[in-house]
């Protein structure tokens, strides 16, 4: 029994040590094969891909928070390179997310869904931020507009389930 311990103990940090091993790739092939603008470019889509979408019971429940439908026209304007709310004066955006926070329908007033609207929020003044100081590292502004993209995507699944579980609940006879 021992013996068998031991054999599957080195199996296994043998496995572990193979897995660790990274084969090492030439930055130059990678440099001259593909621009780093099309890089960018393909990451921006492939990350828009994954993005949570709300059912059809959901949105009926949140039909009237109006300030999650303007934080989405502005997000689907991001995504599309359209001027949106995030490149503009900083009060509109924080009126925006201070009416996404404010009218919170009761049914999904919990902390899940605060938090991930404080996440909003953090990567929205973030990007303006970068927008508002002209910075020149285009890099730097797609990963931020993926981040806010990221945030909202989190916050309409976290809503999907937050709902869903509300109708799930089940009382139990005393």
């Amino acid at each position: 029994m021992k013996n068998k311990f031991n054999y599957i103990t080195f199996l296994l940090l043998v496995s572990i040590s193979l897995y660790g091993c990274k084969t090492e790739t030439s930055s130059q092939d990678t440099l001259v094969n593909t621009p780093a603008e099309e890089t960018i470019e393909k990451k921006e889509t492939t990350s828009f891909k994954n993005e949570f979408v709300l059912n059809k019971a959901t949105l009926k429940e949140i039909e009237k928070w109006t300030g999650f439908f303007e934080i989405d026209k502005n997000i689907s304007d991001l995504k599309t390179k359209k001027p949106s709310i995030f490149n503009g004066p900083i009060e509109d955006l924080a009126a925006v997310l201070k009416d996404l926070k404010s009218n919170l329908p009761e049914q999904i007033n919990n902390n899940s869904i605060v938090a991930r609207i404080a996440v909003l929020a953090t990567t929205s003044y973030q990007l303006n931020e970068l927008y508002q100081k002209n910075t020149e590292n285009k890099e730097v502004i797609i990963q931020t507009q993926l981040k806010v993209v990221e945030a909202f995507s989190n916050l309409k699944f976290q809503i999907n389930k937050t709902l869903e579980k509300q109708a799930q609940l089940i009382e139990k006879p005393e």
